[in-house]
């Protein structure tokens, strides 16, 4: 539908750093795109700025994602919104990217 080339976009998955380090190293790979831990993140990003032509790394790295009820604000909402809030937090356990883990009520 957009006419880009095949592999353009891909998903790698791997039990080390070195599948992430040998696609991070190169010379064709222009920008990185990483969701997990921080330390796999980071170390992605120090590699894809050791390069001789540094890259961007975009990535979400161990998110706490807080979420903020302030009192007075609409109380119908904040009581939906913990409801859901509950319900997100033990529906994915790794596999949604939202994963609220600090709930801060005021």
């Amino acid at each position: 539908a957009c006419n880009m080339p095949a592999g353009v976009f891909a998903h790698v998955h791997g039990a080390s750093f070195e599948v992430g380090r040998a696609l991070v190293e190169h010379p064709f790979t222009k920008a990185v795109g990483f969701t997990g831990s921080y330390t796999g993140g980071k170390q992605l990003f120090d590699w894809a700025n050791q390069r001789k032509e540094p890259i961007p790394v975009f990535a979400e790295m161990s998110s706490i994602n807080p979420v903020f009820f302030i009192a007075g604000e609409n109380e119908s909402i904040g009581c939906r919104g913990g409801e859901t809030i509950c319900r997100i937090d033990h529906a994915g356990r790794g596999t949604i990217l939202y994963q609220p883990r600090v709930t801060i009520c005021h």
